[in-house]
């Protein structure tokens, strides 16, 4: 029988931090000196939210869970969508991003804290169940 292996998240979700930040600072250097293509800013602006939301994911049982789920979660939804929205740009789909797309992935942070938070937090609202 085989030994189990122990990973630690933590050092697992800083090496994701530190590789995000690096390939983003790259994407953004690599049209430094001659006009950038638009999804490339795309791509390195969605290294740096991937990068923010494996920060925050780092923070969980230091931070509150109300920011860690909340905003991690937002920021993390946050970037999949630039990552899409560049390679909609890549192909040439259109510059525009779909209605709303940045509102969306902020827009569920409310429900998401909501059930996050502890009873107390909401006691004297209406609607006290999540």
């Amino acid at each position: 029988m085989t030994p189990g292996y122990a990973v630690n998240v933590g050092a697992l979700l800083g090496c994701v931090v530190l590789l995000a930040v690096a390939a983003g600072t790259l994407l953004m250097r690599s049209g430094a000196d001659r006009r950038r293509p638009a999804f490339l800013t795309a791509w390195a602006r969605f290294c740096w939210c991937a990068a923010t939301a494996a920060a925050l994911y780092m923070l969980r049982g230091t931070a509150p869970d109300l920011l860690v789920i909340a905003v991690g979660n937002s920021a993390l939804m946050l970037a999949w969508s630039l990552l899409w929205f560049g390679a909609r740009l890549l192909r040439g789909a259109g510059s525009r991003p779909p209605p709303s797309s940045r509102s969306r992935s902020f827009g569920w942070s409310p429900a998401l804290s909501r059930c996050s938070a502890p009873p107390s937090f909401f006691a004297r609202c209406r609607f006290s169940s999540c």
